[in-house]
């Protein structure tokens, strides 16, 4: 293998952030520029919170499409506010069915404790911030390795914090106990602080040994009273995550009624947070309509407290991206000792003038596409032009001819043959799916198809999810002219059905199904549970069976052909579809 190859080998292209990956404080792959006008927003708001303890909290939604880089921002924040002394806490997902402050408390709890990129744990860095301001001795002074903490040094903080504020160190000493003893390096100590502050019951002998006068307090009012004390430290930032999933949830499932009722718990939540907390950055992130459906579902109040900053877009100018580029490969030609004659190769700096049309994924997963040709082919070479092919590589209108070609050389019959139907389909629908996903710049970000192995039997041909929520696309061919064989595929194709709200199992008939009551029950029973008849002509067949040529050979200029003739989009059956989603 040349040195090239193998360069190009160890480029990584796992781009998606990750809820590990906010708390990690590596920013060699962070681009300044990429979005300018959300980053001010967050240093201002942070700045202004920093320098004035008494500043009640603020709103902002950090908005924009899948793969701009929302989850990213978050991690540079996260960084941000940690320099300025701040504290950083992420909601990351909504889970279904379980009250906003109960998810939300149980962040903060957890953020407060765990220990991050090779950084003290908040809640130790903030006892001792507190100490040192109330003038007493901090915990690192006192504590002896993993001894439990001795009642007097708790009690000096606890004792002091009146003085400096009356109102919380009068009503909020439990609270300030528990985060204490969430410092404490003893197992135990830390064990009492964690149960208070998720709203746990204490035993007698914890609650007498350390003072605790309120047995239990709400997730609502914890959460207030940790805000509140953590902000005569420093700035708070709570940022809620991934909300789209459960908004989305709202409008497309049996349960949707339900659903309302927790969307709304969610907004009450945040409308609570920014009126109970003090020098706290609430920050939420999601889709544009997300938010759009959030805030019709509640008071106008409501959108009043969150101020919707410039959306997130496409990456703003050739320079940044060129620059996102020769940042991330930097990283991993390093590890090999590679250097290229330019920061970016493969690829080309001329190429980037076309760059400006792409999400930073996108951008990546081209990339990553370009890559992998080079390695499929042995052959290393350069990528001169985004929007269009590798030089040397078929035009669109070379490929559309060579396309047809191969759909009018298609044999129906063979392909629609009995025996040959779990086996061939497939290959033609994972074909035709994965080429759908190509033909749309935004949809390789929001769909994924699931292999399914030709075999048989097969109860399933093919399998389209979402990657936002659990919407999932069930398909399942029937070639069968006969009762018997056609009632039992279709019985199979229901065995195999996950049959979830956000689920749908689509019958695909390549012939007319027979009559007869055998078949005739077994299709009421698939309507009954939801499934889709569906008819297949012969023009699908022969693009589908073209689509899966092309797609296995992968000739230069098939993403760009994929965009702009959207073979598989054109198609009855997947119109029929996937027109809506």
């Amino acid at each position: 293998m040349t040195m090239e190859l193998a360069a190009l080998k160890a480029l990584r292209f796992d781009h998606v952030v990750t809820e590990d990956d906010v708390w990690n404080n590596d920013l060699s792959c962070h681009v300044d520029g990429l979005h300018p006008g959300v980053e001010a927003a967050v240093q201002e708001n942070l700045d202004a919170l920093r320098a004035d303890g008494h500043h009640s909290s603020t709103g902002m939604v950090v908005e924009g499409e899948l793969g701009v880089g929302k989850t990213q921002t978050l991690k540079w924040t996260q960084i941000q506010t940690q320099r300025r002394g701040g504290y950083f806490f992420l909601l990351y997902a909504i889970e279904r069915g379980v009250p906003f402050h109960t998810q939300l408390l149980r962040s903060l709890r957890l953020d407060l404790e765990e220990t991050r990129s090779g950084q003290r744990a908040q809640a130790s860095r903030f006892v001792d911030d507190l100490a040192k301001r109330l003038k007493v001795a901090p915990l690192t002074d006192v504590g002896n390795g993993s001894r439990s903490l001795p009642r007097v040094a708790v009690e000096a903080i606890v004792s002091a914090l009146p003085e400096h504020d009356t109102r919380l160190g009068s009503e909020y000493q439990d609270t300030l106990r528990a985060l204490i003893l969430l410092a404490s390096p003893a197992p135990n100590d830390r064990k009492v602080g964690s149960v208070y502050l998720q709203g746990g019951q204490i035993n007698e002998t914890a609650r007498r040994r350390w003072g605790f006068q309120t047995p239990v307090k709400s997730p609502s009012v914890l959460i207030s009273e940790i805000t509140r004390l953590l902000a005569l430290s420093g700035p708070v930032v709570v940022a809620v995550d991934q909300i789209d999933a459960l908004v989305k949830t709202m409008s497309s499932s049996p349960q949707a009624a339900n659903v309302r009722e927790q969307v709304i718990d969610l907004g009450h939540g945040l409308m609570d947070l920014h009126s109970r907390s003090r020098r706290t950055l609430i920050i939420v992130s999601c889709l544009p309509d997300s938010w759009e459906a959030l805030v019709g579902t509640m008071v106008n109040s409501f959108a009043d407290r969150f101020w919707r900053t410039q959306q997130l877009r496409n990456i703003p100018d050739p320079e940044i991206a060129e620059r996102l580029v020769a940042q991330r490969f930097a990283i991993d030609y390093r590890r090999i000792g590679f250097h290229p004659d330019y920061g970016t190769w493969p690829v080309h700096p001329s190429a980037f003038r076309t760059s400006t049309d792409y999400t930073a994924r996108r951008l990546i997963d081209r990339i990553r596409h370009h890559v992998k040709g080079c390695l499929n082919t042995g052959i290393p070479s350069e990528l001169f032009d985004f929007a269009g092919e590798r030089r040397g590589g078929q035009s669109p209108s070379a490929l559309q001819t060579e396309f047809e070609k191969l759909a009018a050389a298609a044999d129906v019959e063979t392909i629609l043959g009995t025996r040959s139907e779990d086996r061939v389909m497939p290959l033609l629908l994972g074909a035709a799916l994965d080429a759908w996903i190509r033909e749309h710049p935004t949809r390789a970000d929001r769909f994924v198809r699931l292999e399914v192995k030709p075999e048989r039997p097969a109860a399933l041909h093919a399998l389209l999810t979402s990657k936002s929520n659990a919407s999932a696309w069930h398909f399942r061919v029937v070639t069968s002219v006969s009762p018997q064989p056609t009632t039992v595929r279709i019985k199979a194709a229901m065995d195999g059905f996950a049959g979830s709200a956000d689920s749908r199992l689509y019958l695909i008939k390549a012939k007319p199904w027979p009559t007869g009551s055998p078949v005739a029950s077994a299709r009421r029973a698939l309507r009954d549970a939801g499934g889709i008849e569906v008819d297949l002509d012969d023009a699908d067949v022969r693009t589908f069976e073209a689509l899966r040529q092309l797609m296995n050979r992968r000739p230069d200029g098939l993403e760009e052909w994929l965009r702009s003739h959207q073979p598989a989009g054109k198609t009855k059956l997947l119109r029929q579809i996937l027109t809506d989603v």
